[in-house]
């Protein structure tokens, strides 16, 4: 039988968890596996192990979960550590089958399965000067998973649902001490394509469903700090022993196609279908997590969509965003002093087919020509809040009460922009929050401060509306009151308004109260 030599993370993964290494002689690397199973709530059932010169073989391993709602049992059928000079090589055959068998607390049967993993060109390389700094790197032409089978209660067997292969692989991992007797785990890896496709049929009633997906180049790289010593009770815990991370990823051009179909067990309805399709040139993702706080970013290029459904009037519609972005920071750890957050959403380009704008005369049953130029969206917040509870702290939400919300000290809205249709609204500024005041806005901290807007194009739409015969002519007058009370103009069709929160729970839009009175 023919072996390749299989990296770390992968066999960890197969295993069912990712090990922590102290050794680097066989018989102590699967020990350190075994532990790592039990620290991912997983538990090894049967391995025969059996020592031959250098290699050291795992064989008819069984693993499995139960987490209360679900019962899970993995069978891998071998694993090889061999010694070598420089370390330690763990292997698997080219093919292995692995079987699953999982019941849920709403099944008496359960669903069974099985995969194959295939490995073409695996080769790594594990090696430390000493126990405590270990590193070693990995590389492969291809790893193809597929389901080859599964048996779903009620539903019947589906003969190779899904299949996903990855191309060019590489990587490396390593760990070494760090300071306050933490360990310094860091981490690479790439993967030079993606493939997956689904495939399933169902008979009782008729059904396909059948995805697509080709995915370019995926890096990633990682970087944590943690007490490896420590078997913290939930992930508070470890943020508490000094436990931090931080990490990007980079991911190339991408699409998909997606279709559904079903037929309804009523021959005299029409069947449900639907299919879509879409992709990207690309995008990037970061975070970065301790007890100071959490942070997550993510954006992505050129992004289209298209959708297909005979309950469209027109079948089919699509659209592209030129760039979507979102970025979130958030405390983690309770005080009683206010802490940084930040939360930003841009969609910038979001351009609607010709379809689209095509559907509105026959929904309207009159003529309608709305700007179509692209839209924006864009809102970014800054501030602080101060947070009463510890955020991954697992037994406040096992709680049935729900705990004390955080509580805003003092938000800036350093950016507003919605423009769409021909209407543009804009907006900035920044409103402090009386913690002493939590009776005039119903046990939320009373607000004080301002709120600057600007809003453009808007009767120019209404006009549009009027004559398409969606709003009627007095709404409209009633809609051009209200702005009109509330901001003042500036210039043809544009309009200005100082949104001021004051002491006594008022609020005023250019000196004027609202609500209105």
């Amino acid at each position: 039988m023919t072996f390749r030599t299989m990296s770390l993370p992968l066999a960890a993964l197969v295993a069912g968890a990712a090990p922590s290494l102290a050794q680097i002689a066989p018989e102590d690397v699967w020990a350190e596996m075994v532990d790592g199973l039990e620290r991912g709530q997983l538990v090894l059932e049967s391995a025969d192990e059996s020592r031959e010169g250098d290699v050291l073989t795992v064989s008819n391993i069984e693993v499995s979960q139960d987490d209360g709602f679900t019962a899970t049992t993995f069978t891998l059928p071998q694993i090889v550590m061999r010694q070598t000079d420089e370390g330690v090589a763990l292997e698997l055959p080219e093919t292995s089958e692995i079987t699953f068998s999982s019941r849920s607390e709403y099944s008496e049967e359960p669903t069974t399965g099985t995969l194959v993993l295939d490995l073409d060109g695996w080769t790594a390389n594990l090696t430390g000067q000493d126990i405590e700094s270990l590193d070693y790197d990995y590389a492969a032409d291809a790893v193809t998973v597929t389901v080859s089978e599964i048996d779903v209660p009620d539903e019947g067997t589906f003969e190779a649902p899904m299949t996903m292969t990855m191309t060019d692989l590489s990587g490396d991992y390593s760990t070494e001490p760090a300071e306050d007797g933490l360990d310094r785990i860091s981490q690479t890896a790439r993967i030079g394509s993606t493939e997956i496709s689904v495939d399933m049929d169902a008979t009782d009633p008729v059904a396909t469903f059948d995805l697509a997906m080709n995915l370019g180049s995926l890096e990633f790289e990682a970087t944590s700090f943690v007490d490896s010593d420590l078997e913290p009770e939930d992930f508070q815990d470890a943020l508490a022993s000094g436990f931090s991370g931080e990490g990007s990823a980079t991911l190339g051009p991408y699409d998909y196609t997606f279709e559904f179909y079903e037929e309804d067990t009523d021959a005299s309805r029409p069947a449900d279908q639907f299919s879509f399709s879409g992709g990207s040139e690309g995008g990037e993702a970061a975070f970065a997590i301790s007890a100071d706080g959490m942070s997550y970013s993510t954006e992505s290029t050129a992004v289209r969509l298209a959708v297909e459904t005979p309950e469209l009037p027109v079948g089919a519609v699509s659209g592209t965003l030129d760039r979507v972005a979102l970025s979130l920071t958030a405390p983690t750890v309770s005080s009683e002093e206010a802490q940084d957050f930040s939360a930003e959403l841009r969609m910038e380009g979001l351009a609607l087919s010709d379809s689209v704008w095509d559907m509105l005369p026959d929904m309207v049953g009159a003529p309608i020509d709305l700007p179509r130029d692209p839209a924006t969206i864009a809102i970014a917040l800054t501030g602080q809040v101060i947070l009463p509870f510890d955020y991954f702290d697992s037994a406040l939400y096992e709680q049935s009460q729900q705990p004390e919300p955080p509580l805003p000290t003092t938000v800036t809205l350093d950016e507003l922009r919605i423009d769409f249709a021909g209407v543009e609204l804009t907006g900035d500024g920044t409103v402090d929050f009386d913690l002493d005041d939590m009776e005039s806005f119903d046990g939320f901290p009373a607000p004080d401060g301002t709120i600057e807007l600007s809003l453009t194009g808007l009767q120019g739409l209404v006009r549009t509306l009027v004559q398409a015969g969606l709003v009627p002519a007095e709404q409209a007058l009633f809609v051009q009151g209200m702005v009109g009370a509330v901001a003042r103009p500036v210039g043809e069709d544009q309009f200005v308004s100082e949104i001021v929160f004051g002491p006594g729970a008022s609020i005023t839009a250019n000196g004027f109260p609202i609500p209105l009175r």
